[in-house]
């Protein structure tokens, strides 16, 4: 009898440092699909880990985060994407969803930053849009859907001069 990663060699890892990127990469993919990409410093975050073992510019990388982010609600984010992602891969990305479960017992056990929003993913809610953190209605639109959003007022508008100016007459 062989173990499942001998027999399929791609979902083994050889780190815990390569299982945490094909997680934090799976994670980006999945804010990208929900239109909310993750920033670079949001995407090192996944990686960070007691002990240290993947990036050497750790402590700028604390401190920028810090400054720039409140890690309850990161954390609260980055669960919903997990909890988004356990609903989509299994029937979407079969293949991915197998290396993501491996990627998991590969780190499983240590402390890394990442099983913490694992674990609160059970239990996602989607993010808040009224806290005062979140970005603003505005800030959230892609601009194709801006783009079509102006073209309505611009018309709207357009049609509102017209019957004015019929009015008038």
């Amino acid at each position: 009898m062989t173990n499942s990663t001998e027999s399929n060699p791609a979902s083994s890892f050889s780190s815990p440092v390569e299982a945490k990127q094909f997680l934090a990469d799976c994670i980006a993919a999945q804010a990208e699909r929900e239109e909310t990409p993750l920033s670079e410093l949001e995407r090192k975050m996944l990686l960070w880990s007691e002990p240290q073992d993947s990036l050497s510019d750790w402590e700028e990388v604390n401190k920028a985060f810090d400054k720039e982010y409140d890690s309850v609600e990161y954390e609260e984010n980055i669960a919903w994407l997990i909890h988004r992602f356990r609903e989509y891969a299994p029937s979407h990305q079969p293949q991915e969803w197998q290396r993501w479960e491996s990627a998991l017992r590969t780190i499983d056990g240590k402390d890394h930053y990442i099983l913490v929003m694992v674990s609160m993913s059970d239990t996602a809610r989607p993010p808040s849009a009224t806290g005062p953190e979140s970005p603003s209605w505005w800030e959230r639109r892609s601009f194709a859907q801006l783009a079509m959003i102006g073209g309505a007022a611009t018309l709207l508008i357009y049609l509102l001069i017209i019957a004015w100016s019929r009015l008038r007459q």
